[in-house]
């Protein structure tokens, strides 16, 4: 690997459906950058779980833009938590900010220093005014057949596939 490419390899979080690996290459120079964009593979981005989620950061997020779902990855049931673009604590409002292009450089330049704290207060000035949250608009749960339940743990496998945006699930 290059030295300006990094390998992210993340291992464990806060659920017990842990992330058995998300491998995503970079490359900080842009003029290589597009060059190497038409030679990469892209379809083999994914987050691959071993596990369904326990907790909410655990479920994997699908939706285009005005739909969206978190998916569990349930065997004996599924939930898929909705929201909805007209669902949200606030009111409309004009919530961009035209000091964001350089907010956002100094947010990149923190993150590439490895200063994630200081990074993470810098992206709070990325918005104008604080903006609002998306609100569930429901849990749809699906259950199925006890058929499922008699699967081997090691096989069970929950992917969010990067370039697709689709999640899938075998076991």
């Amino acid at each position: 690997m290059d030295d300006d490419e990094q390998e992210w390899v993340l291992v464990g979080g806060g659920g017990d459906a842990m992330i058995r690996e998300c491998i995503i290459g970079y490359n900080n120079n842009e003029e290589e950058e597009e060059e190497e964009e038409e030679e990469e593979d892209s379809s083999n981005l994914k987050l691959i779980f071993d596990g369904p989620a326990n907790y909410f950061t655990d479920a994997i997020p699908i939706g285009n833009g005005r739909l969206g779902a978190m998916v569990w990855g349930g065997v004996a049931s599924e939930t898929l938590q909705l929201n909805e673009d007209t669902l949200w604590t606030g009111i409309p409002g004009d919530y961009t900010n035209p000091n964001a292009p350089q907010a956002l450089q100094l947010v990149r330049k923190l993150v590439d220093q490895g200063n994630y704290p200081q990074a993470t207060t810098q992206a709070e000035t990325l918005s104008a005014t604080a903006s609002a949250v998306y609100q569930l608009v429901g849990d749809l749960k699906l259950d199925f057949d006890d058929s499922h339940l008699n699967y081997a743990q090691q096989t069970y496998l929950r992917q969010l596939h990067l370039e697709t945006a689709t999640a899938t699930f075998s076991m």
